[in-house]
């Protein structure tokens, strides 16, 4: 027997030939023997020894031997108890096992026998305190588990804004199939006013599928203040989980941008399901399938950021998803499907899409496993496109103008952001907030023609060629890299809180370039579009003699 040298036994009979009997055989098989005549003087022992087994009889001279259980349980110990005695009663055994005793044996007694059940009840106590213990550390592990993923679940949330409602005009229905949601949907609003909509499907689900998609949330977000176009954010984070991500993991994902000026939709669909255009009344019109690989498995000039673009004038109703939805199955093989989606919104209002696909798939499943992350995004069109800002600053102020001048050299073209700058500038001076979204959206066009038409000479026309954008980007960069000192912009701003009338002046060091020489053939989703966005938001417009100044008033 295992530990025998520490084996501690306590021999409780008031015989005192039985317990110099026990002593003997227990001593020659090596283990230390205690032993007591009376219950009180075992109550006693027990207070200051632990012993690993107590052989008990049942009648003694101050107390039934069996209410030594009852003091067991009082101080909280648990070890094997043995009755022995000469009672060979079936109601007194059956008592003796109701109230916890552990085996029992008759006087006379066979030594060898009681050795026996002694290696026995040792061994299975031992066994049982083992299998306690390491329960005792599994259950520490787990609870340690679940406070690290509520938190991480927490700060992941927190970040994404899984399931948030963004004021009635995006609406959302995230069910992740374990304790975090591999898909993901950002809803952002740069300066410019208008709406950027992303929805990503990482592959897998769970916590690996949502690190995937972690690094894109603070990456997208941070684009998005800088102003940068939609092309060049689908770039860069392809670029970031190019880099980062495993071969076998990527995110598929749509990207959609919603312009309230032109009132122009564009989307970029990279392994997504179709994105479903529904008409004011909720009719289904199209089905925008993907034409891109997902993000992550290609790179560098690999991928085609080049965009849809629908005009949504009219209004209506669009409706993303994640594969999770259509690709559920049941237990007899039967898939959700798009007939299912198609005849759920044929059958429901507009308002009530997210509720009525929620309740047909929680139908669907049934008692069934959901088998992967499902997400549902609901957008209406005719309320975002008339959403105006109620939250302008009303101030009664006497009539005042602002000039702002600013220069950029050199180095400056490529290090300082001035975009973020202005819009600080523009708050400051509580100019109203439709103004200052024309303004920023007209002054980024402008500053980004004088840099890149202007003082890097790279024709617009690039764009359009195939895999066009990214070449665009390459030279941009190599050009950024060979600025010197006499390259220059100069932004000249003067805005009147009277006539809420702002007026701009772009120039740049370059030879000039005359935007009246773009063939309308290149006016694609990619370049050209500027210039017509500056016309539609500009009350006025003038091009210097050589074209690389330009002045626009805007109110």
């Amino acid at each position: 027997m295992a530990g025998l040298k520490d084996f501690q036994l306590l021999i409780v009979d008031d015989d005192d030939i039985f317990n110099q009997q026990m002593h003997s055989f227990l001593t020659s098989k090596g283990v230390k023997a205690d032993s007591v005549l009376t219950l009180a003087e075992a109550k006693d022992y027990l207070l200051h020894q632990r012993p690993n087994l107590i052989l008990l009889d049942y009648m003694l001279k101050d107390e039934m031997g069996i209410e030594l259980m009852s003091y067991l349980e009082h101080l909280g110990l648990t070890m094997p108890v043995m009755m022995v005695t000469a009672d060979d009663d079936q109601d007194t055994m059956r008592q003796c096992f109701e109230r916890g005793i552990d085996d029992y044996l008759l006087k006379p007694l066979n030594l060898e026998l009681l050795w026996l059940k002694i290696k026995r009840l040792y061994t299975t106590d031992q066994l049982q305190k083992e299998v306690a213990q390491q329960a005792n550390m599994l259950q520490a592990l787990l609870d340690e588990k679940h406070h690290e993923e509520a938190l991480a679940r927490h700060l992941y949330e927190h970040m994404a804004n899984n399931g948030k409602q963004y004021n009635g005009l995006v609406q959302s229905l995230m069910k992740s199939s374990t304790a975090f949601n591999g898909d993901t949907l950002l809803v952002s609003q740069p300066p410019t006013g208008n709406t950027y909509i992303i929805l990503m499907d990482a592959t897998g689900h769970g916590l690996a599928a949502a690190i995937s998609i972690l690094p894109l949330v603070s990456a997208f977000y941070a684009m998005v203040e800088k102003g940068l176009e939609l092309p060049s954010i689908i770039y860069e984070l392809n670029q970031k989980l190019n880099e980062s991500l495993p071969d076998d993991r990527f995110v598929a994902a749509i990207f959609i941008e919603i312009n309230k000026h032109n009132r122009q939709l564009r989307i970029w669909n990279g392994g997504m399901p179709d994105v479903l255009m529904l008409d004011n009344r909720g009719t289904l019109y199209a089905a925008n399938p993907s034409t891109n690989l997902p993000l992550g498995i290609v790179g560098g000039t690999d991928i085609d950021v080049s965009l849809q673009s629908i005009d949504v004038s009219q209004g209506g109703h669009l409706l993303l998803c994640s594969d999770g939805l259509l690709e559920q199955m049941t237990n007899n093989g039967s898939t959700f499907g798009k007939q299912r989606l198609y005849d759920i919104l044929e059958q429901s209002q507009p308002q009530h899409f997210i509720s009525s696909i929620e309740n047909a798939f929680t139908q669907f499943l049934g008692d069934g496993v959901q088998s992967d992350d499902v997400s549902v995004c609901h957008v209406d069109m005719n309320t975002l496109l008339s959403n105006e800002e109620h939250n302008d600053v009303k101030l009664k102020t006497m009539p005042g103008q602002m000039q702002l001048h600013l220069q950029m050299q050199g180095s400056q073209l490529q290090h300082f952001d001035v975009m973020p700058c202005l819009d600080k500038v523009m708050a400051q001076f509580h100019m109203p907030m439709e103004l200052r979204r024309k303004s920023y959206t007209v002054c980024a066009e402008l500053i980004t023609n004088a840099i890149d038409h202007g003082v890097l000479r790279i024709p617009s026309t690039l764009k359009s060629e195939e895999n066009g954008f990214i070449k665009f980007l390459d030279a941009r960069n190599q050009r950024l890299q060979q600025l010197n000192a006499k390259d220059s912009i100069r932004l000249e701003m003067d805005y009147d809180n009277q006539s809420a009338q702002v007026e701009f002046k772009i120039s740049d060091s370059g030879t000039g370039y005359d935007p009246e020489m773009i063939p309308q053939q290149h006016i694609t989703n990619l370049s050209g579009r500027g210039l017509n966005l500056i016309n539609s938001l500009s009350q006025h417009i003038h091009y210097s003699a050589k074209y690389n100044q330009t002045s626009v008033i805007i109110k």
